[in-house]
């Protein structure tokens, strides 16, 4: 258990209040974010030695992000999408692992390791790597804890380089880890025994065997109910073509996704296969026999879409996707961009924001009226939500982006905004719910659409409650829950009473914003993949304020209570943090109407 306190400064007097133990039935809770692809990294050897490069997912707009004497390979994006680790040769011919921002600046380093090159002429074969932790922490890797005598564990590291640590320490080979989407598992493969996949729990504690399965290279799906590996077949006197697998988190259900059968090309040697953020498609690359020439190929999960991507004369391979995170309705309050929901207030009686943001740190910046309402949203689609208020029907934010200002009429004074992703472009639209009536303005488009859903009395409660990353229109009646679905159509659940506090979010990681409802401390969800789950959290006077304060993609259940801050984390644990007055309107609770 992690618990912080936040000191006083110039802007805020604040009041230690007694916590308050709860009883606690503890269910796994989820982010508020919705994984979508973006643009893919890989390694290429077209200017004369190994670089890293990014490309649009159809190919184009390739560009070049490194330019080093040496190698620079392997990689790897972290979570938020933000930035990328990977293996850099330094001036002396040593290496050592990197990380930089996604335009490819501030490169800094992690931590030296022991690489040595391969000396055929197929580089492409190599199968070193290394995986975000997903708060984007922590990386975990393979490295030799002894040269002479082959043996390699698997090391975890800060990002700044410290509290290296040896998870495995065991003697033989242990390497190609990737780290579970939700955090709990390391998975990697091992000669011991046997030999094959196994799982450990980050602090390399409770090693597990997975079923009968061997492979190299293996990657978790994006909701860590499967993975890819690569087999390569042996007949007893020689070694056939590489072949793609996937199969259950515990290695069962095995199934061949690429082989000659599924592609009737039998010149291609596979490596490397990487899931898409949103679990459509792996991507790979291919070695040709024919050719000898390595390229990038993907995939749809349905065996459809089979085809090389970004095609030169060179050789390209390694590749990673990167996640775009989109909103998918409940408020997020993440102003830095890294994936974590910020504890924020807006200050009524100065009209100041004083954000406590989990990379960016301390901001307070003066905007917006005492009568107010707060309508904190991406309105740029830069990934970081804007600053923002509704006053009279009039919106005023500041582009995150570039610091400009936006102003725009759109709405009447006794309106409800619910500024939201409705078109899934990963930009938040202008919306306002007035008597059962949705009004949207499309800030790309210019373009204004209205439809009835609800009535006058019922609460909106918009979110992606369908998993395309799309928001829904959707209220909340005594009760029920009418959802409007962008992909399903319309729906009625009931789940809650009328004096409950819809606190909607994906509570179970699936993409799908599940039905949630607060009443006196204690909080009910109905989870689209997990079920039913209930936990006690909190006082009936409290005001809950769920995001994903430890950036691991799980909403974590959270209250205020008259400027402290209850955050029950699904990965760091309890936290409690001193921040604003109990007058102050908390970011995370701005669209709870």
């Amino acid at each position: 258990m992690r618990s912080t306190i936040t000191v006083n400064s110039p802007f805020f007097h604040t009041v230690l209040y007694l916590f308050i133990a709860f009883t606690l039935v503890h269910t796994s809770a989820s982010a508020t974010i919705h994984r979508s692809n973006g643009k893919i990294a890989f390694a290429s050897d077209r200017d004369g030695n190994r670089e890293i490069y990014v490309m649009n997912a159809d190919g184009t707009n390739q560009v070049r992000l490194t330019n080093n004497p040496g190698v620079d390979d392997y990689p790897t994006w972290s979570t938020d999408g933000n930035r990328i680790a990977f293996l850099s040769q330094d001036i002396s011919g040593s290496f050592v692992i990197k990380v930089m921002n996604s335009d490819g600046s501030n490169q800094t380093l992690v931590t030296s390791i022991t690489h040595f090159l391969d000396v055929t002429p197929w580089p492409w074969y190599d199968s070193w790597s290394m995986s975000w932790s997903p708060d984007g922490r922590r990386l975990v890797f393979e490295d030799y804890s002894d040269v002479i005598a082959n043996d390699s564990d698997i090391f975890l590291v800060n990002l700044d380089g410290s509290h290296r640590i040896d998870l495995t320490n065991n003697p033989g080979v242990d390497d190609e880890p990737a780290w579970s989407p939700d955090g709990s598992r390391i998975l990697f493969l091992s000669n011991r025994g046997s030999g094959g996949m196994y799982t450990m729990n980050p602090d390399g504690g409770d090693l597990q065997s997975l079923l009968p399965v061997g492979g190299d290279l293996p990657d978790w799906s994006p909701r860590g109910d499967r993975i890819a590996y690569v087999v390569t077949p042996y007949d007893g006197g020689d070694f056939g073509l590489p072949i793609l697998y996937t199969a259950k988190f515990d290695g069962s259900d095995p199934k061949i996704f690429d082989g000659c059968p599924d592609t009737g090309i039998c010149s291609l040697h596979k490596n490397s296969p990487k899931w898409s953020p949103d679990g459509t498609k792996i991507i790979f690359h291919a070695w040709d026999a024919l050719t000898y020439k390595t390229e990038i190929y993907v995939k749809n999960i349905d065996g459809t879409g089979f085809g090389a991507i970004g095609y030169t004369s060179a050789n390209n391979f390694h590749p990673s996707w990167q996640s775009v995170n989109t909103r998918s309705g409940a408020i997020q309050g993440d102003f830095d961009g890294d994936g974590r929901s910020d504890i924020s207030v807006f200050r009524p009686s100065d009209g100041t924001w004083y954000l406590d943001r989990s990379t960016a740190g301390f901001a307070a910046t003066q905007f917006g009226l005492s009568a107010d309402h707060i309508t904190p949203a991406d309105f740029d689609g830069d990934g970081k939500t804007d600053i923002s208020v509704y006053r009279n029907g009039v919106w005023y934010w500041l582009n995150s982006s570039n610091g400009t200002l936006g102003v725009v009429q759109f709405g009447l004074a006794d309106d409800v905004p619910v500024p939201a992703d409705y078109n899934g472009d990963g930009r938040d639209e202008l919306a306002i719910y007035r008597n059962g009536v949705w009004w949207m303005l499309d800030l790309s488009t210019g373009q204004t659409s209205v439809s009835n859903f609800g009535l006058a009395t019922d609460r909106p409660v918009p979110a992606d409650y369908d998993g395309d990353g799309k928001v829904d229109q959707a209220i909340y009646r005594n009760g029920q829950w009418h959802l409007n679905l962008s992909t399903g159509g319309y729906t009625v659940l009931n789940f809650g009473l009328p004096t409950d506090k819809p606190v909607v979010a994906d509570y179970d990681g699936d993409g799908k914003a599940d039905p949630a409802v607060y009443r006196d401390g204690t909080w009910y969800l109905d989870q689209s993949l997990s079920g039913l789950a209930t936990f006690n959290w909190g006082l009936s006077t409290d005001l809950p304020v769920p995001g994903d304060y430890d950036g691991d993609g799980k909403a974590d259940a959270a209250v205020f209570r008259s400027g402290t801050w209850y955050l029950l984390q699904s990965t760091n644990g309890m936290s409690i943090q001193q921040f604003g007055l109990g007058t102050d309107d908390t970011v995370q609770s701005a669209f709870q109407h």
